[in-house]
């Protein structure tokens, strides 16, 4: 009967692994989906500034353009945010933390999310709702004449910034998790090699 129950829950704990296994993949997905899509919007502000420049001189002015490249850039910058996370291409000062082995890494990594980036991206969420809120009530356009009347979805990028870094720290949080919680397993059930034999006479 024992035995039963602990099967039983060897199945439970591995269906639970495979579950969140799929929620993580399915936000890397997102995230590296938004990541690559946006990065193309590089090409297009090289683009639209060569077109800009050309038609100044000209003296011709290209405002909502002008505008556009602010808006990319913007957008570029605001949410590949979460996609560098998923890549560990943020600068990281690591002068202990290659000398640490990796499950004191992953320990790290963890607590650093949930101490610092989690904290940091929730303020900058909750903080920003009334203002991109007002933004939406009022329709608010820019303040230039011809300019773009789509300011209130350039103020949308910094909610929308918080989140994707939010859930994609979550996603990193529940990897290193199943990753510790592998590497315990195999700890326990590997045989103590070292253990001296026990006489049997």
């Amino acid at each position: 009967m024992a035995f039963h129950n602990l099967v039983d829950f060897g199945l439970t704990h591995e269906q639970s692994h495979n579950s969140m296994k799929k929620i993580i993949n399915l936000l890397d997905k997102i995230t590296h989906f938004t990541g690559t899509t946006v990065a193309w919007l590089t090409l297009v502000m090289t683009l639209a500034v060569s077109l800009v420049v050309i038609t100044r001189l000209f003296s011709i002015e290209l405002i909502k353009l002008n505008e556009f490249v602010t808006y990319m850039h913007a957008a570029v910058f605001m949410m590949a945010i979460a996609w560098t996370l998923q890549r560990d291409g943020h600068v990281r000062v690591d002068i202990f933390y290659r000398q640490y082995s990796e499950t004191t890494r992953a320990w790290i990594n963890i607590l650093g999310t949930l101490l610092f980036t989690l904290p940091v991206v929730i303020f900058i969420g909750v903080g920003s709702w009334d203002f991109v809120f007002e933004s939406w009530r009022i329709n608010e356009s820019s303040s230039d004449s011809g300019g773009l009347a789509l300011v209130f979805v350039l103020k949308s990028l910094i909610p929308l910034m918080a989140l994707s870094v939010a859930l994609q720290s979550l996603a990193m949080i529940a990897r290193t998790l199943i990753f510790l919680m592998t590497v315990n397993t195999d700890q326990h059930s590997q045989p103590d090699l070292q253990q001296e034999p026990q006489n049997v006479n």
